[in-house]
């Protein structure tokens, strides 16, 4: 708290992850080290905070099923909607239940309740059933950052047309340190990088180089790319969790996050992401800067806690499946009359399941935008 006011930060509702980023922009500005104790404290916090949530993850949590508020949810124009969706349930290791079938949930809601035409989204979905690699839909990191790049290349979607980028699948999160690589920690300072995982993680490619998980950093600036050519009314929906990089023995189970990958490294991932960025700003350097304004986050939990799925089942017990409790509870929210033409971002949480475990995030400036940014 009084690290915030040192800041000139606000302390009411005070937003932790907007210390943390002031605090590392001190810290890779200054050229006398001035500002790394506080960097390396917040650190050390952050590490306590994952074991908190491990500890708290062995009690169990009875899930209610979703009750919507009664009334008509607020009419939306979805002619103008484009859509990246993807869900992974079949990774190699920790693979997850009900992650394809959130992306088919959210695919239902664009189709059924906005009307978005079927052709204005992509689908890229790992099922337990095999599927190609050389599938267009197979969501290898190639095709996800194609995928992405492709907004930016589609003369059909004009400047302020909503694009809604929605993941659901592993997340995960790498620590750099100075005994793996001490250049890149003095580049990038010590605080996590996260990720999210493509199906394809640590395979090797047509070149044998391991293939890596895909940053905030590589993903930040592909929304920026986009926003620069398309607008930025860009919702990124992520039903995963970054906590499993740090955790001592495995991670929960059953929830969404896994450790860091096996054969690939953190400068491994950055330099795909800098290879794919090509002349944008270097995702590798102490002037790399989190782009606020670009895009705004609805992330299923903190940084520090597990996003998980729940059994859906029929009237007998039997399980019939799987949702994730974050997008299940979304979709809840956006189908009931609670969402109303003045409904914002930042409102949606207080709407959302919550718990000890898991706690919605609605992060970036735009936050206090309508939602789908409507005026």
């Amino acid at each position: 708290m009084q690290l915030a006011k040192d800041l000139g930060i606000p302390t009411e509702k005070l937003d932790p992850l907007k210390v943390f980023r002031k605090v590392e922009d001190i810290a890779l500005r200054s050229e006398d080290n001035s500002g790394w104790e506080e960097l390396n404290n917040l650190v050390t916090l952050h590490h306590l905070r994952l074991q908190n949530s491990r500890a708290l993850g062995s009690f169990e949590v009875e899930i209610e099923a979703c009750r919507p508020p009664p009334g008509v949810p607020h009419g939306v124009d979805g002619s103008r909607f484009w859509a990246i969706l993807i869900g992974i349930n079949d990774y190699e290791s920790n693979p997850l239940n009900g992650c394809v079938e959130d992306a088919k949930a959210m695919e239902k809601y664009l189709l059924d309740d906005l009307h978005v035409p079927k052709k204005h989204i992509q689908l890229l979905l790992g099922p337990k059933e095999l599927v190609s690699s050389h599938d267009a839909i197979y969501p290898s990191r190639d095709n996800i950052i194609d995928a992405l790049f492709s907004i930016i290349a589609n003369s059909q979607i004009v400047y302020g047309d909503n694009i809604i980028v929605y993941f659901s699948g592993h997340g995960s999160y790498y620590f750099p340190s100075e005994d793996d690589d001490k250049a890149l920690l003095d580049l990038i300072g010590p605080g996590p990088i996260d990720a999210i995982c493509p199906i394809d993680r640590d395979k090797r490619d047509d070149n044998t180089v391991p293939i890596p998980d895909i940053s905030n950093r590589e993903l930040n600036s592909i929304f920026s790319l986009i926003a620069q050519k398309k607008g930025n009314y860009i919702p990124a929906i992520f039903d995963c969790c970054h906590s499993g990089g740090v955790s001592r023995g495995l991670p929960e189970r059953g929830a969404r996050v896994t450790r860091g990958t096996k054969v690939a490294t953190l400068r491994g991932m950055l330099d795909a992401g800098e290879k794919r960025l090509g002349g944008h700003p270097s995702i590798v350097s102490r002037n790399w800067r989190h782009d606020m304004t670009s895009h705004v986050i609805l992330a299923a939990c903190q940084n520090y806690q597990y996003a998980k799925a729940k059994k859906l089942r029929g009237k007998d017990g039997e399980t019939l499946g799987y949702a994730g409790i974050f997008t299940e509870s979304l979709l809840c929210f956006l189908r009931s009359g609670a969402y109303t033409a003045e409904t914002r971002y930042v409102d949606v949480a207080s709407y959302l399941h919550q718990s000890p475990h898991q706690t919605p995030v609605i992060d970036e400036n735009n936050k206090y935008a309508r939602i789908w940014y409507q005026e």
